[in-house]
């Protein structure tokens, strides 16, 4: 294990990077998501973040290729037996200086997936942390993205400055590819790089808005889990003025302030993207986007009433993100065909609801199962009743 310290100067924008290698592993227990199909795994289990646990070529392939909705389902509902031993993520914190704020500080952690697949361009995930949540529970993304993890306090008890984290977010969307391209010593350089995709869950859902606001041309989409608008500004104003193609994703059993109807409903409905979509799926609460890193308090430490395991909403939120993530990058016709034909599958066997802004009739709607009632677990939730549209 070694721990690397970098500091050079690229412009007038000064970067430190420290990195470590994390040496604990983490134990993949067997899960089985529920399935239909008798299909061999594509994916790694849920808690396989990176580096050793790497997505196999076919599947890096084809997400490369023109995503079908049969790979997708191969995907999601492959089964995954056993257990395994796998190593977790090397976390990099950078720091960088924007200059448009005197000098003030960006800082984010960042991961990366496994290096045998560089050659493969990776999108570049922005993401905002939700509140009282540290940036590293959302490593697992770095499984499908480059994730970069945006913070500004190593204490998530007072990270809450969402005005700050939102600049942080559109500077690191607008400076990170070239520093990554100039910068030899930088965690990034020489790795294929694209899109830009800004993110978050909860509060920093609403940083996302906030930074996709601000951010224009340089990011090429967003992509939200349970995102709160309750940010300092108000991210709801900020809405009309985002374009670009969103996700979001909401948990029908997320029933606290962050439920459908609050706030994953009207950020889809203020959005002026044309390409639109609202998931929400099914047995999902709010906190378990979050795999709570934290050593003391953590908002999303507590169980929360749901009817789907958190391993297997995590797993199938990297999988949504991943497919959005190659419908972004060919961004054809096509591809977002192959998108909604996989939303479509999801929905017909009652994985998920979703509304579709290109497609899915005015009369379209979709609902949340709340209040939640704890009478059934993650081995039963097939048997409950399908969101009804």
């Amino acid at each position: 294990d070694d721990t690397r310290l970098y500091k050079t100067t690229v412009n007038t924008s000064t970067i430190v990077t420290s990195s470590q290698r994390v040496s604990t592993t983490a134990t993949v227990s067997s899960d089985k998501i529920a399935s239909k199909l008798s299909l061999p795994s594509l994916l790694p289990p849920p808690t396989c973040l990176a580096v050793k646990c790497a997505l196999p070529d076919r599947l890096v392939f084809a997400s490369r290729m023109k995503l079908s909705a049969a790979l997708f389902l191969v995907v999601l509902f492959s089964e995954r037996s056993g257990s395994q031993t796998v190593a977790e993520p090397v976390i990099h914190t950078i720091h960088l200086l924007d200059p448009a704020r005197n000098n003030g500080m960006v800082s984010a952690r960042l991961c990366v997936p496994d290096t045998m697949q560089m050659q493969q361009p990776w999108p570049l995930y922005i993401f905002g942390h939700g509140a009282v949540c540290e940036p590293e529970d959302y490593a697992y993304f770095c499984s499908v993205a480059v994730a970069v993890l945006v913070f500004r306090s190593a204490s998530p008890l007072i990270d809450f400055n969402t005005n700050a984290l939102g600049k942080d977010a559109a500077f690191l969307a607008r400076r990170l590819l070239q520093v990554a391209k100039e910068n030899a010593s930088f965690p990034l350089h020489g790795i294929a790089l694209g899109p830009v995709v800004l993110g978050g869950h909860s509060m920093g859902g609403g940083t996302a808005v906030l930074a996709a606001a601000m951010a224009g041309q340089a990011a090429s989409g967003i992509a939200l889990f349970a995102p709160g608008l309750y940010t300092l500004p108000s991210a709801k104003p900020f809405l009309p003025n985002v374009s670009i193609p969103a996700l979001v994703v909401s948990g029908s059993d997320d029933c606290g302030p962050n439920a459908l109807p609050k706030q994953a409903q009207p950020t889809y409905d203020g959005v002026a993207s044309k390409v639109k979509f609202l998931v929400v799926l099914r047995g999902a609460n709010h906190c378990q986007w979050a795999l709570p890193k934290e050593h003391f308090f953590g908002v999303c430490k507590f169980k929360e009433c749901s009817h789907l395991g958190a391993e297997e909403q995590r797993h199938t939120g990297t999988v949504l993100a991943q497919a959005f993530f190659a419908a972004l990058a060919d961004n054809s016709s096509s591809s977002w065909q192959a998108f909604e034909d996989a939303l479509a599958a999801g929905e017909h066997n009652g994985t998920w609801a979703y509304i579709s802004a290109q497609s899915s009739p005015a009369a379209k709607t979709v609902h949340n199962d709340c209040p939640c009632q704890a009478t059934a677990t993650a081995s039963n939730h097939n048997e409950l009743e399908t969101i009804h549209v």
